[in-house]
């Protein structure tokens, strides 16, 4: 990244120009009218598809298209194959982002082996390198388990961004309102995710050892 690595200071000269460059050392130069100056945006939730799917998306393809739209950090999930359930696993991304990557990439690893929601991953192995855990797209069904990944997750200082959906409750969902939807199925991740039996992410914010500082839900992926 070595021009992000030079810009240190932002300078001005009387209002009509500005300067980026490390010590006002000039690197390029623009007229202040024709941009606005933000902060380099974080993106917490991507997919770069790096290892295994690199027909859909590597990390360098990735890192560019978000630093050309003012990304300079992003968050990858971990549906990779292999997943990053392992340091092992892991080791493979992370020789991709140091080799291919323009901005900073910091990687989830999964919460369980393989995201099958079996047995937990090894967390406190992965803890150091990860920026939290994830079995993006899978939700953990069991309560027994996603009680003691949080537990875990906790006394290693990370987060647990868990995919809040109840399998029981993915149903499938045919609309009838018009022409244009009479056949669309949608799966009622989010048009039942309260209803019936509740999800075992969900069940927990009643449970005195386990503090939840929040939890984020996306409905729009249901109404695709």
């Amino acid at each position: 990244m070595p021009f992000f690595d030079k810009v240190k200071k932002i300078c001005s000269d009387e209002g009509t120009q500005f300067f980026i460059g490390e010590n006002c050392v000039v690197l390029d130069v623009y007229n202040k009218n024709s941009y606005v100056l933000l902060p380099g945006f974080c993106d917490v939730h991507v997919h770069f598809r790096e290892p295994g799917f690199s027909y859909k998306e590597t990390i360098h393809s990735g890192s560019l298209a978000a630093a050309r739209g003012g990304y300079t950090v992003v968050c990858t999930m971990p549906n990779l194959n292999p997943v990053c359930d392992s340091t092992e696993h892991l080791a493979l991304q992370k020789e991709l982002i140091q080799r291919d990557a323009v901005i900073d990439v910091l990687p989830y690893a999964a919460i369980t082996l393989e995201e099958k929601g079996r047995q937990l991953s090894d967390l406190e192995a992965l803890a150091p390198e990860v920026i939290a855990f994830s079995d993006d797209g899978k939700g953990v069904q069991s309560e027994s388990m996603m009680r003691e990944a949080m537990k875990r997750a906790k006394a290693l200082g990370k987060m647990i961004v868990a995919h809040c959906e109840d399998n029981t409750c993915s149903v499938a969902v045919i609309s009838t309102a018009g022409a244009m939807l009479k056949s669309t199925t949608i799966k009622g991740s989010a048009l039942k995710a309260n209803g019936g039996r509740s999800n075992a992410t969900c069940d927990l914010p009643r449970r005195p050892d386990v503090p939840i500082m929040c939890v984020m839900s996306q409905p729009r992926r249901a109404l695709r």
